[in-house]
């Protein structure tokens, strides 16, 4: 039998243990519920707007194109007619490795293409997977070609094309546009020029959705551009959210 000391010691161990492992479970919980209400903002992604101010940040390109084509496997179009990933795309992302920062860019990025086929601004068939092609498997044209910036005198090689895709939009730009893209970029982040300098570069979608990032982060943007524009221009990958990366053509 246990003395009446014994009794309280083991009251206060029994205590002290229901205690640790209510906190315990309470944190859990907290945790769990933290976790899915960020996959929940994440997935519904519906109060990002590729017309809002935001900063974006450069990637490497193949980083970038390798998380692109590892998700677009797993997309499909709704009876809704929207976009829409097959399973747990964080899961997935988690499988292939993809980066958060750019699993969230390329998650939200999907949200707004949607929202611009909701509103009518984007047609189904125009949105472009990495083939080229669109759902229907038909060959994206872009409405802005290579007839939209004719060739630079100065340029030596390079051309001049868009394309958007689900995840936001595609340029080339020859050399003599890539300079000129890189210049206005920095006078816009010196607070020199406006968006207006650039209108001539893009078409009104892409422009709108260029304007929409920080004066700030245009400086880095155009010395990214400059730093890839090896005499033959550049090509960008610009997402609606948060990030891009810009290559030599």
């Amino acid at each position: 039998m246990l003395k009446k000391s014994q009794v309280k010691k083991f009251a206060v161990v029994l205590f002290v243990a229901g205690m640790l492992l209510s906190v315990g479970i309470a944190a859990a919980y907290a945790g769990s519920t933290s976790v899915q209400n960020t996959v929940k903002r994440a997935v519904m992604g519906r109060t990002f707007d590729s017309t809002t101010p935001h900063k974006a940040i450069c990637v490497d390109p193949k980083v970038l194109d390798d998380a692109i084509e590892s998700l677009e496997n797993h997309i499909y179009v709704g009876k809704d007619g929207l976009f829409h990933f097959w399973e747990n795309i964080h899961a997935i992302c988690r499988l292939y490795g993809i980066d958060p920062v750019i699993r969230d860019a390329l998650i939200n990025s999907l949200q707004v293409t949607n929202d611009k086929i909701a509103k009518g601004e984007l047609l189904l068939e125009e949105v472009s997977f990495s083939n080229g092609k669109n759902v229907f498997g038909d060959e994206v044209v872009a409405p802005h070609n290579e007839d939209y910036l004719a060739p630079s005198l100065e340029s030596k090689c390079g051309r001049n094309k868009d394309q958007t895709h689900w995840w936001g939009i595609k340029f080339w730009r020859d050399h003599s546009n890539s300079k000129e893209i890189a210049y206005d970029f920095i006078q816009i982040s010196n607070g020199s020029a406006g968006c207006a300098a650039i209108s001539v570069f893009f078409a009104q979608a892409e422009l709108t959705a260029i304007c929409a990032l920080e004066a700030a982060y245009f400086r880095a943007f155009g010395a990214d551009i400059n730093y890839h524009n090896n005499h033959c221009g550049t090509v960008t990958k610009y997402t609606w959210v948060d990030v891009y990366s810009v290559n030599s053509q």
